[in-house]
């Protein structure tokens, strides 16, 4: 791995590129990154690698993701881009990391399976197995005592899936909607208002489904499309975005709304001809848009990009 610095270290950027075979038996890795203030890419030569994996960032200039080098062991690495220079970590996992979240520049997470790492600027080092679950997502850090995650049961006897929910004490089973079906995304505003999206196996077809958590109640919607939803971001309480293969779902609808009257799910584009004539029929009040989430105030962690944290529960 030369052409790097691998000495440990203590205490807006965008995508990466899969890596390029060079005609040599290796491959070019390269990540590029964006600055919208400027428009400009800028395409960043990495340490060459077989494969990169997960992939995550804790500001313009601090850069992290796993792979697997090129080397005579082709052990797991997590490689660090930090202020123009790299660095890599040993990955204590089997097989690799699944996925990275970094708090800040010295608190990372990471996931393989059922089990949960943690970085301290140093090192890492397995934190917790969760045997009862596998497979496990994680789908929201909302902070470093409340993050949002996916799983499926250990016990094959069990279908269907499970959103987790970490509260800083322990990791808790928050809601299961039931045999055969499964939830690919959820994303939450706060602790007691969000959304699951997945699918239902009925036979051997998979159909879409939606879940939102509206004041601490999971509640079954109805999905405006058959196929399955994969992905769901939550902007507030009243409004929330979702996709499957094709088209875009919106939900937006009036903050004073009673329970009995949830609003509509709707079909906002479709690659082909499609239809939200299976939304609720009790319409909602639209509004203009939703209010934007209150500012995150900046932190040395996020210095260099804008955060993506929604607001603490408490400034509802």
């Amino acid at each position: 791995m030369g052409g790097f610095d691998t000495t440990p270290r203590g205490a807006g950027a965008f995508g990466w590129v899969d890596p390029a075979y060079t005609g040599d038996g290796e491959y070019d890795t390269y990540v590029t990154r964006f600055r919208a203030e400027s428009s400009s890419m800028e395409k960043i030569e990495a340490p060459k690698m077989w494969e990169m994996q997960a992939l995550t960032l804790c500001g313009y200039r601090d850069i992290w993701f796993s792979g697997r080098p090129y080397g005579p062991d082709l052990d797991n690495v997590i490689v660090n881009y930090y202020r123009g220079k790299w660095f890599y970590y040993p990955d204590p996992t089997p097989y690799g990391m699944d996925y990275l979240h970094l708090f800040s520049h010295a608190n990372g997470w990471g996931f393989d399976d059922n089990r949960i790492y943690r970085f301290g600027g140093q090192s890492w080092n397995l934190w917790l197995e969760l045997s009862a679950f596998q497979g496990i997502k994680p789908c929201a850090f909302k902070s470093q005592t409340n993050v949002w995650a996916i799983g499926s049961y250990a016990d094959k006897s069990r279908t269907g899936n499970v959103v987790l929910h970490y509260d800083g004490a322990a990791w808790v089973e928050a809601f299961a909607p039931g045999e055969n079906k499964y939830v690919y995304d959820v994303s939450m505003y706060n602790n007691a208002n969000g959304w699951a999206v997945g699918a239902e196996k009925v036979g051997s077809q998979y159909y879409g489904r939606m879940w939102q958590c509206l004041n601490g109640a999971w509640l079954e919607r109805v999905c405006p499309v058959e196929e399955p939803v994969g992905g769901v971001e939550v902007v507030s309480k009243t409004e929330a975005w979702a996709l499957n293969s094709g088209k875009i779902l919106h939900y937006l609808t009036d903050s004073n709304l009673t329970p009995a009257s949830l609003g509509r799910i709707k079909t906002l584009f479709a690659e082909g001809r499609g239809s939200d004539s299976n939304a609720p029929a009790a319409h909602a009040c639209r509004v203009p848009h939703a209010p934007p989430p209150a500012a995150i105030p900046r932190t040395e962690g996020n210095a260099d990009v804008d955060s993506n944290e929604q607001p603490a529960d408490a400034a509802d």
